[in-house]
Parts: structure tokens; sequence; C-alpha cells
């Protein structure tokens, strides 16, 4: 009867794992599929707007906001000739400090490179709990 319900219990844990692994795969992968989608229809609005006007001062109150892994996201995200525009935009004393910090998080790998960084450190730490 022990041996019975041991295995049943092992089973039903093996099921549950499964499960939660098979249900975190799948909200991982709907929220990249809603996060995609918000980048290019973001990205599609902006180049449709005026670079130096529109498109600059738009980046320029994310960035203040905080959001500068946004700004690097949707700058990359962009065709390469509206890019250009947006960043020639960026002509005065002040905004060549933004673009020096837009860059300095890019060479650092930002926004991937600390997502990785934490999720290795999480691994870590479960390999460290289980010995």
């Amino acid at each position: 009867a022990f041996d019975s319900r041991l295995r049943q219990l092992t089973l039903q844990t093996q099921w549950y794992l499964e499960m939660k692994d098979k249900v975190k795969e799948l909200l991982e992968e709907q929220n990249k599929i809603v996060t995609d989608e918000a980048l290019e229809k973001t990205v599609r609005n902006l180049e449709l707007m005026d670079p130096k006007k529109q498109v600059k001062q738009i980046l320029m109150q994310m960035i203040d906001d905080q959001r500068v892994e946004d700004v690097i996201a949707i700058l990359g995200a962009m065709r390469n000739r509206t890019r250009q525009e947006v960043l020639l935009s960026f002509d005065s004393p002040n905004d060549v400090e933004v673009l020096y910090k837009i860059y300095s998080k890019i060479l650092d790998g930002e926004p991937v490179k600390p997502m990785l960084e934490q999720q290795l450190r999480s691994l870590e730490q479960l390999k460290g709990q289980e010995n």
C-alpha cells in the first residue's frame, strides 16, 4: 500500500512539474508575442511621424522616464533610413549627452545582458540549494 501511494505521489509530482513548465513556457511565449507586437506597432507609428519634431521628443520623454531600454529597442527595430533621420535630429549639446547614455547602455549589452545575468545568478542559487 505504501509503495503504491509513493508511486502515485511520484507520478503526480512529475505531472505537476511538467504542467508547471508547460504553463511557464506558454506564458513566456505569449509575453514575447505581445511585446513584439507592441514594439512593431510603436515603431510603425513613430516612422509615420516627423523625426525631429515628434519622434525625438517622444524618445526624449521616454529617456526622462527611465525607459532607455525601450528607446534602444525602438531604434533597433526602425528602418535604417528612419533611424538615421531620428539620430541626426539629436544635434544639440544636451542631445549628445542623451546619445552617449543610449550608446553606453547598448555597449553594456542592455537590455538583454542584465536579464541573462539575473537568470544565471538564479540558476547558480538553485544549483547551490541542490548540493
